[in-house]
This record gives C-alpha cells, structure tokens and sequence, in this order.
C-alpha cells in the first residue's frame, strides 16, 4: 500500500461487506451514487472524505452502543427535585435553546447530547461492562 493509494486502498477495504454504509456515505459525500472508478480517480480530499466518514459511519453501525438511549442518559443524567412546569433552559454546550419537561433542566440539549453519544461511540470509549 502506497502513500499515493492509501485512502482508496482503505476505502476499498472499508466497503467490503459494508456496502450499504458505502453506498449511504457516498449518497452524503457526493449528493448521489458514484461509480468505483469516480471514486479511484476522485480528488485525494474527496478520497479523504469519503474515508474518514465510512470508518466513521461503519464504527457506528458495529458498535454495541445504542446512540439514542445513550444520548438520553446523557441529557436526563442531572438527579434532583424538579417542580412540574415546562421550562425553558439555554444548552451550556452551543448556546441554543430548548424546552424541558420540568424545572430540573438538564444544561444539554437533546442535539449535543446525540452529538456526545455518537463521540463516545466512535471514539472506541470503553463503557461497557466488563466479563
């Protein structure tokens, strides 16, 4: 494997029984179905793109790690008396604002919470139970 061919010969690697993640990471990448030979003779940064968000996409996909609940433990991690009023609260992470269930207001809003579980997803974080 060369330097001048690594990112298509990982790429070609990647895909390989992951071709429904392929197929949908291209779909992103290049806004439709691309044939193997535009992706061989694509840019090397449209190369890298591809390979980065296919390791990603198929990190995610094999991972035991449901993203979803995770990034409901996340946000609903705060413990405390929270009184019955929906409430208002700015997310301590980007700033946006979103509505609560009650007074208890997590700090997180549900789109950096998903954003963090896919991190800690991806990154390989071992949060598992051992044997």
């Amino acid at each position: 494997m060369s330097l001048e061919t690594f990112y298509i010969d990982r790429i070609q690697q990647l895909k390989k029984g992951n071709m429904d993640v392929y197929e949908q990471v291209l779909k992103e990448v290049r806004g439709a179905m691309a044939t193997w030979e535009a992706v061989k003779y694509a840019s090397r940064d449209k190369q890298i793109e591809i390979y980065y968000k296919l390791d990603d996409a198929i990190k995610l996909k094999n991972s035991p790690i449901d993203i979803k609940k995770l990034s409901y433990a996340i946000q609903h991690s705060r413990s405390g008396v929270g009184g019955c009023a929906m409430t208002d609260f700015e997310c301590k992470f980007c700033g946006k604002e979103e509505m609560w269930g009650n007074t208890n207001t997590p700090g997180i809003c549900k789109e950096c919470a998903t954003e963090m579980a896919r991190n800690i997803t991806k990154y390989n974080y071992d949060i598992l139970k051992g044997e």
